[in-house]
């Protein structure tokens, strides 16, 4: 049978695809290779010290924010900042109900639009020496608290970032933004602690940080302009820089998990590719 798309004058089409496909794929093995034969998480005792979760709420759906508040609480950190936006009126009346049965939650009711200034306040009023930073509907692994503090025991580590994964993806979207997240904190992130001299960013999801140095660098997020407007996201890339600036090290702990809603339809998964590339 003949393939007319086969001939020989069609091969200068297929080229430029063929590169690209090697190029990608190259870099996939390269990270892989580096990730598997460098790449180790911390062991040993964790840290023992304070621990503060802060994570700003907006209109979560009650059933995400509930259960994440729940593994929160599972982890026993000494106290859990909730930022509730004061039109999340749902959200309020759930986090004030367990206040009032946990000594160990304060509620902050903001009128302050946008996640930057929600971190700002809870972190202005947190006390823990090592400072969580978490989305609201990210569901933590019963030890990733303990995991994340072994990696804090090593004094090269300034901030640690965790091991992503969708929470039961059911839809096309959902299973394609999982599979992004496993590329992602298989190959991609620990190459790149590995290498040391790179600087892998630490998820807006959750991040865990030394709470002296967010005090530091947290209160300027706010006034961080692009073209002369104020930035609203990328508060993670902002805080990592910062960190950064400051000589210390990010670092990627494999063994601390959490799980987050994923994209559920192409238009959204589309875009906030888009906006991340």
């Amino acid at each position: 049978m003949f393939y007319p798309f086969l001939e020989f004058k069609f091969l200068k089409y297929y080229l430029p695809f063929g590169f690209i496909g090697l190029y990608r794929w190259s870099i996939i093995l390269i990270r892989l290779y580096i990730s598997r034969k460098y790449y180790r998480p911390i062991s040993g005792e964790p840290l023992l010290c304070t621990t503060t979760i802060v994570a700003p709420v907006y209109n979560e759906p009650l059933q995400s924010f509930e259960e994440a508040l729940q593994s929160w609480i599972k982890n026993n950190p000494t106290e859990i900042i909730l930022v509730i936006d004061q039109s999340s009126t749902d959200c309020i009346f759930l986090a004030q109900n367990y206040a009032e049965k946990n000594s160990s939650i304060k509620v902050i009711i903001t009128p302050k639009p946008g996640k930057r200034p929600a971190l700002v306040d809870g972190i202005a009023v947190a006390s823990g020496k090592i400072i969580a930073l978490v989305d609201s509907d990210v569901v933590l692994a019963d030890n990733c608290l303990q995991e994340v503090l072994k990696a804090f025991s090593n004094p090269k580590v300034g901030a640690v970032t965790t091991r992503q994964s969708a929470i039961a993806p059911k839809t096309i979207p959902e299973i394609l933004q999982d599979i992004f997240w496993s590329l992602r904190y298989n190959e991609e992130v620990p190459a790149l602690v590995a290498l040391n001299s790179c600087l892998p960013t630490l998820s807006g999801r959750a991040a865990f940080y030394y709470g002296n140095d967010l005090k530091v660098i947290a209160p300027s997020m706010v006034d961080e302009l692009f073209l002369g407007k104020n930035v609203i996201s990328g508060e993670d890339k902002y805080l990592t820089r910062s960190l950064h600036s400051l000589g210390r090290k990010s670092f990627y702990q494999s063994t601390a998990r959490i799980y987050t809603n994923s994209t559920t339809d192409f238009k959204t998964l589309t875009k906030q590719r888009l906006r991340w590339a």
